[in-house]
């Protein structure tokens, strides 16, 4: 199932259960800001009670990073950059 917002979803599914652990994946994290994937995690996981699995991918599809205007070519290294930030923030 594709959503346009996964983390928003995840975070609704936390408000109705209890056990359910909930995986996202994959978010193509070069094409959202840091900080706000940053907190859009943590507020998914604080509904969820610590109940989320987030993954992160760099993407492949050029087409995808154009429609944000992205930078394709430099994907590798922002998802470099971006991991530890994302585990400290």
């Amino acid at each position: 199932m594709t959503l346009d917002a996964p983390l928003v979803a995840a975070a609704a599914i936390g408000g109705r259960t209890r056990r359910l652990r909930v995986q996202v994946a994959v978010l193509l994290a070069p094409l959202y800001d840091p900080v706000r994937l940053a907190e859009e995690i943590a507020v998914a996981d604080l509904c969820l009670q610590g109940r989320l699995d987030a993954a992160v991918a760099s993407g492949y599809v050029e087409e995808d990073f154009a429609m944000f205007g992205a930078d394709y070519a430099n994907r590798g290294a922002t998802m470099e950059a971006l991991i530890p930030f994302l585990r400290q923030a």
